[in-house]
């Protein structure tokens, strides 16, 4: 995670169930994650969307959840987070 000094890499419990890797943004705001997250969803569900933040690149991979009974089919995510290099 050297290649990302903005990033945080972490492990941690949730619920019970434990998280190998998780991580988060280091100062930006909840509101600016969700937004990055939610855009790169909506622009390549399922897949790696490749960005350029600060000069810097960064990859975000998303996960779709599609087992909902909610919704008639639509698809949501189900995780989304920054690819390691």
């Amino acid at each position: 995670w050297t290649s990302y000094p903005d990033v945080l890499g972490m492990q941690f419990s949730w619920d019970g169930f434990f998280k190998e890797v998780g991580t988060a943004f280091i100062g930006s705001s909840p509101e600016f994650e969700f937004a990055l997250y939610s855009l790169s969803f909506i622009a390549r569900p399922g897949k790696q969307c490749r960005l350029k933040i600060g000069g810097h690149n960064l990859g975000i991979q998303t996960h779709t959840w599609d087992k909902s009974t909610y919704g008639n089919g639509k698809k949501y995510i189900a995780t989304a987070y920054v690819a390691s290099p």
